[in-house]
């Protein structure tokens, strides 16, 4: 592992310049608050048929119950029912699925496979690209922000098409649970597939691009790490925030 700070890298979410890069240069990761950035960029290939199929599969599974229960319990502490819900990378639907029954919901998902079991799947509207025209009270993203090859632009997205007071809620893997970090411990993760997953978030980098983007956080925990087997030290974490 080499300290970079001479070569004057930045941190791509709070621009601190103490930066730890290892010597493959595979990834970058912030020193100050814990983000870790893999050098590669979104490659569409990479989420082809297969992609789908296997989430059909773990629609199957019994854990997928108590998550996607969990998850609309999660927004009804700050939605009124009937309020609109778009659920960013959707999938085959599942979140929606549960969630059409008590909100008017819309699901977004660019594979197109995906996409398409999803509208066989639910009622709601799916949709395949997304637009300024959009206005809706919660955005919900379940494993999604980790793929986001620009999180900065995005949020800003997501703060304009929130009505106010709208809340964004997401879940994402937890890059501060890896305990006296190292980099064998990173690569040795469930979590760390630099092709897919382009940054991993610590609470502190949420913290620092949420503020940033114009939302207050409202709730931020750990639970999905107990419904999912395999995320013992709270690999996962559960962010939501209200736009100010």
């Amino acid at each position: 592992m080499t300290d970079h700070t001479e070569l004057k890298p930045r941190c791509p979410i709070c621009t601190n310049l103490q930066v730890t890069v290892p010597n493959d240069e595979e990834y970058i990761r912030c020193n100050r608050c814990g983000v870790v950035k893999t050098k590669y960029s979104y490659d569409s290939k990479l989420y082809r048929e297969d992609y789908a199929d296997n989430y059909v599969e773990y629609a199957k599974t019994i854990v997928n119950i108590p998550l996607n229960l969990f998850r609309v319990g999660l927004v009804s502490r700050w939605l009124s029912p009937e309020e609109t819900i778009l659920d960013i990378g959707c999938c085959i639907g599942e979140f929606v699925r549960f969630a059409e029954p008590y909100y008017r919901c819309t699901g977004f998902e660019p594979n197109p496979m995906a996409a398409a079991m999803a509208k066989e799947r639910v009622k709601s509207e799916i949709i395949t690209k997304l637009h300024k025209g959009l206005h809706v009270n919660c955005i919900t993203m379940f494993d999604v922000f980790e793929h986001i090859e620009d999180p900065i632009s995005f949020l800003d997205y997501l703060y304009g098409i929130l009505e106010p007071g709208g809340i964004l809620a997401l879940t994402t893997p937890n890059a501060g649970c890896i305990p006296n970090w190292s980099d064998d411990q990173l690569r040795g993760w469930k979590h760390y597939k630099p092709k897919e997953h382009l940054f991993l978030y610590s609470e502190e980098a949420l913290d620092y691009i949420t503020h940033r983007a114009g939302f207050k956080l409202l709730h931020v925990g750990t639970e999905e790490s107990d419904i999912r087997p395999g995320n013992p030290n709270g690999d996962i974490l559960t962010y939501v925030t209200r736009k100010e």
